[in-house]
């Protein structure tokens, strides 16, 4: 209920100061499952060659109608524990299916993540069977996703002119 209050008083002032909806967006998933890259990909929409995140990377996307600001780290998810702080509006997470090695740990830390963000209500699952380099359905997964939360924002509108 808190966050819906937050959320309505949020849209409220911004609408009033004619400023743009801000979207937090978790990354996470496994080393190596195409975290930054899919950023990356979403930032410069091409493929661009990545070294492993060292720390904390925060991209912010602005796009005509809200901005992003899209949390990627290296690190697993306890380990961040200032994020888990924030107000994330939504989570996606990475699994290689191609990495047979690292399922079962992306399936541990998958349910981890559910319970570390079970205040979040979108989570988009993204399952790269072997590479992110191509970008192949990142803009339409992106839209689903983007969509929902507008759909969520626009239920809380605040009527201010």
């Amino acid at each position: 209920m808190g966050n819906i209050i937050v959320d309505f008083a949020r849209d409220c002032c911004n609408k009033y100061f004619k400023k743009k909806i801000i979207f937090q967006i978790r990354v996470c998933g496994p080393a190596q499952s195409g975290k930054t890259t899919f950023v990356k990909h979403l930032l410069h929409n091409k493929f661009l060659k990545v070294k492993p995140t060292e720390g904390l990377s925060v991209e912010k996307i602005d796009f005509e109608e809200f901005t992003i600001i899209i949390w990627d780290s290296r690190h697993a998810i306890e380990d961040n524990e200032s994020i888990n702080r924030l107000d994330i509006d939504a989570l996606i997470y990475f699994v290689d299916l191609s990495d047979h090695g690292r399922l079962k740990i992306a399936k541990k830390k998958f349910f981890k993540a559910l319970q570390d963000y079970n205040n979040v209500e979108h989570f988009l699952i993204v399952a790269i069977a072997c590479s992110s380099k191509t970008g192949y359905e990142i803009e339409s997964s992106m839209n689903w996703l983007f969509n929902q939360l507008m759909i969520k924002r626009k239920r809380n509108t605040c009527f201010v002119k």
